[in-house]
């Protein structure tokens, strides 16, 4: 992946180094021009560019500037591809950056350039804010149920990891952030795969999971739902 990285402090230096090693083509600028950048950042390959063209032919833009320096490169980011990622790292402090007064003010949402601050630490609260739904919730059968999930994208279609942390069996109902694609349920272990109920509404998947004591499994989506929903002879997983 070719990535751009507007800034060379302790975030945009260590994700410069470590993005580079992982194999990424990155290019690293900052406010001083790039024969300022230490030569650490650019040990595992990345390069020193201007701001411009640090923006200039990527997948990625990743902004890791003080706050007070947005409103100097949105220009830049404003002229951005539509299928650029933009990533902004930033941080505010006041007694580094000119104070911001509707963030001192206390408002729960601040406009900056073509984004927002949103105040708080409640990251599923804030993506909720701004009309994105969880990538995965679902209504716990009791209060210290604690199923896990990891989700990655691959290129024909998304990939679940679903893991009962509880050493008991748990029937839930799992809302994943996929419309569109049947789920079905992959084995790793057994190399069996099966159908699932499901429903989509609102840009959701609506699965029914039964699993037992400690389980875990894949809930891939690939192929086109047709119809939007669907009820199937229920498998107990294990």
């Amino acid at each position: 992946m070719k990535i751009g990285i507007l800034g060379t402090g302790n975030i945009g230096a260590t994700l410069a180094t470590k993005l580079s090693a992982a194999g990424h083509e990155v290019k690293v600028a900052n406010s001083r021009g790039p024969e300022t950048i230490d030569v650490g950042i650019l040990k595992n390959g990345a390069r020193a560019v201007t701001a411009a063209e640090a923006v200039t032919g990527v997948d990625v833009v990743i902004m890791s500037t003080p706050l007070g320096a947005l409103p100097k490169i949105g220009p830049l980011v404003a002229v951005l591809p539509e299928d650029v990622i933009v990533i902004d790292t930033s941080n505010y402090y006041p007694a580094r950056d000119t104070e911001i007064g509707a963030i001192e003010a206390g408002m729960p949402i601040t406009p900056i350039g073509r984004g927002r601050v949103i105040a708080g630490t409640d990251v599923e609260a804030a993506l909720q804010n701004v009309g994105i739904a969880p990538d995965f919730t679902y209504a716990k059968p009791a209060p210290d149920s604690d199923v896990q999930f990891v989700h990655r994208s691959m290129a024909d279609g998304d990939v679940y990891f679903v893991n009962n942390r509880i050493n008991r069996p748990e029937r839930i109902e799992a809302r994943f952030r996929v419309a569109g694609k049947v789920p079905e349920l992959w084995r790793a272990d057994t190399g069996e795969t099966s159908p699932l109920d499901y429903r989509i509404e609102n840009g959701t998947t609506v699965v029914s999971l039964d699993m037992s004591a400690e389980d875990s499994f894949f809930v891939v989506f690939r192929k086109t739902a047709s119809p939007e929903a669907m009820s199937v002879t229920r498998v107990t997983t294990h």
